[in-house]
């Protein structure tokens, strides 16, 4: 006899993660103890009881509804990290590309070339409002990045975190 999955299932909008793992967490308690108070009453070759094939139903959905909050959780801290790491990652690319562009008209000017214009990447970086998030927190660092004065379009300073980026050199403080 196969018995069909509940159809509801606890509603994360109703009850947050804590409480609701509580929750099943206490169910399987319950059905446990039942279960141990009705071991070696029957023999091992009978059927099971109505009550016995409930409460294995019961056992099975609360243990569903334990993987599923786990789950649950593990996609919304996998979303969380995919979103700070998204803006992270978006900030030092446009940071790097800026650098790329810096020695490219560095190279020009050394050359006796003319100065080309400044990219999108370099103007990003020069804002007042261009910064890195700090990759452990979801707001933004107050001085994470920070591109300093400009001298002929390049860079003197960008600070990150404690290391100040100078051309062709790291200083950690």
């Amino acid at each position: 006899m196969s018995v069909s999955p509940p159809h509801h299932v606890l509603e994360f909008d109703d009850l947050d993660i804590a409480t609701s793992r509580l929750i099943a967490k206490l169910m399987l308690e319950d059905i446990a103890e039942i279960d141990a108070r009705h071991k070696g009453k029957a023999r091992a070759d009978t059927p099971l009881s109505d009550q016995e094939l409930a409460l294995r139903e019961q056992r099975q959905y609360w243990e569903n509804s334990l993987r599923l909050i786990d789950d649950h959780v593990m996609a919304k801290s996998m979303n969380d990290a995919m979103t700070t790491d998204h803006r992270f990652i978006r900030a030092v690319t446009v940071a790097e590309q800026a650098a790329q562009d810096d020695r490219r008209a560095a190279l020009a000017l050394s050359n006796g070339g003319h100065l080309p214009p400044q990219s999108n990447a370099q103007r990003s970086v020069e804002s007042k409002t261009f910064s890195i998030p700090d990759p452990g927190n979801e707001s933004p660092s107050l001085n994470v990045v920070s591109a300093a004065a400009r001298k002929g379009g390049l860079p003197q300073k960008i600070v990150y975190g404690s290391q100040f980026f100078l051309p062709h050199h790291v200083l950690t403080l």
